[in-house]
């Protein structure tokens, strides 16, 4: 629950003590401090878990963690939060601790596809996947944005809906018959939009 990449994206580079180091300072911080300088060294298991409008660690930033780690991983997203993770979501925590200390079932795994402004998925794990669910930002600027989720009809293991708009932020969650749930493939702008 944090992010690295805190020189290039948070609230402390306005309002913490980022704004008064140089920018040798901002390196050496970097090097030493930042979560980012440490992804490729990191092994266990690891849940990265955010909320989509999250002032202290954004969900760019936050999803530049997560790609960059080198360990095995789960995402879990909460929509319409900010620093603040729903009962949805700490169920869902609760679930990956009983797959990654307990042994439990492996999580679902998801796959996205792309063509004819089509979205296809296929989903699966050890067990049945039961939803496959689309959520999207009502505008560019998703820290400002309402998230809407719409579970995504599906048959035998494959889903399929209509693209969002292009540059319309989105994720895509799966879960299963036990109730875990994982969140991949989000999309977001190239580019943070300008407040």
């Amino acid at each position: 629950y944090g992010a690295g990449y805190i020189p290039e994206e948070s609230c402390w580079l306005a309002h913490g003590n980022m704004k008064h180091l140089t920018p040798k300072q901002v390196q050496s911080w970097r090097e030493h401090f930042d979560p980012s300088s440490y992804l490729a060294t990191q092994y266990g298991k690891t849940l990265f878990a955010a909320a989509t409008q999250d002032g202290y660690f954004p969900l760019r930033a936050f999803m530049k963690t997560y790609q960059n780690a080198k360990c095995e991983k789960a995402l879990c997203l909460t929509p319409n939060r900010t620093h603040y993770l729903d009962e949805a979501c700490q169920a869902d925590v609760v679930k990956w601790f009983d797959w990654a200390l307990k042994s439990g079932p492996a999580l679902p795994t998801l796959r996205l596809t792309q063509a004819a402004g089509k979205l296809k998925i296929t989903a699966g794990g050890p067990k049945p996947v039961t939803e496959v669910s689309l959520f999207t930002a009502d505008g560019t600027d998703y820290e400002k944005a309402t998230w809407k989720g719409t579970a995504i009809e599906g048959k035998d293991g494959s889903w399929a809906t209509e693209a969002p708009k292009a540059g319309t932020p989105y994720f895509l969650t799966a879960r299963d018959d036990t109730g875990a749930l994982i969140a991949a493939e989000v999309h977001l702008p190239a580019a943070k939009t300008a407040k």
